[in-house]
């Protein structure tokens, strides 16, 4: 109600009463409010007072103690000081926001977007530059994070890209994490499902993307015909394999649900059939 006031006496010019609404909620009803914080800044942009929009980004980025809520200012305030001061001082602003917050993958798409608007003959190398830190870094998104953005990467580059090799190059990559051959078996098994099928194995991170490990079974088989004979008699394999597709397929955004009437048979809601020892 608060904010909707402060609007309301905004468009009628009457920015002062506004600023009073937006300290009052910061001051006394919801300290730390973080929506009201950005608000506040917006009255105060345009208004063209932007050493105080500066100030009040200083301010709560000091004060705020959720980690969410910060990534969201440090995002504005990048955004702002791009509008004010130029792609340098924004470049500056998202890369200490990383250093900070390394593992928020919106801040990573905040940033990429803001520097994909900026066209230039170094547009390529700049966007190809914060990928490969996001994909092939040392830091905390999870390896389904670095997949999701190793796609988009891939996908940036088919549309606007220059560097076929380097498309190439990260191509075989993502089909060596996540793809599934004619044959039903999974390309880069070893790597991509090391997790599932070895319930001793540690957590991957390398310059090669992996999926994450959703299950764990009884099994060490790594080739396809081992994989193959353990899920035919290895009912935790089994699951484990049915949790991957589902995992995978959902964060797609496919609906997985239709897959068994299309044709697929009766594989775990996918239909794909183990081949017996003779047909490997």
């Amino acid at each position: 109600m608060h904010l909707r006031s402060a609007a309301f006496l905004e468009s009628y010019h009457e920015d002062d009463k506004a600023v009073l609404v937006y300290e009052k909620i910061l001051s006394k009803l919801a300290p730390l409010h973080v929506e009201t914080v950005l608000r506040y800044v917006a009255l105060e942009r345009r208004r063209k007072n932007y050493e105080k929009c500066k100030q009040l980004f200083t301010t709560y980025l000091e004060s705020v103690q959720e980690e969410s809520h910060k990534v969201l200012l440090h995002i504005h305030q990048a955004r702002f000081l791009a509008l004010v001061s130029g792609p340098d001082e924004a470049r500056a602003s998202f890369n200490k926001a990383l250093e900070l917050f390394p593992n928020y993958k919106a801040l990573w798409h905040a940033f990429l977007t803001f520097e994909k608007r900026i066209a230039g003959d170094d547009l390529e190398a700049r966007v190809t530059a914060i990928y490969e830190r996001a994909v092939h870094g040392e830091h905390s998104l999870s390896e389904q994070e670095k997949l999701v953005l190793l796609r988009e990467w891939m996908e940036w580059l088919m549309d606007q890209g220059e560097d076929i090799g380097l498309f190439k190059t990260l191509s075989f990559q993502y089909n060596d994490a996540v793809s599934v051959g004619d044959d039903g078996q999974m390309v880069g098994l070893k790597r991509a499902m090391e997790g599932i099928l070895n319930v001793s194995a540690e957590p991957v991170v390398s310059s090669t993307p992996v999926l994450a490990p959703v299950a764990a079974a009884t099994t060490t088989a790594a080739t396809g015909a081992g994989v193959a004979a353990a899920a035919a008699t290895d009912p935790a394999t089994m699951a484990a394999y049915a949790a991957y597709y589902a995992q995978y397929y959902g964060q797609q955004g496919y609906d997985s649900s239709s897959y068994a009437s299309a044709g697929y048979g009766s594989y775990a809601g996918y239909g794909y059939q183990w081949p017996t020892s003779g047909q490997q």
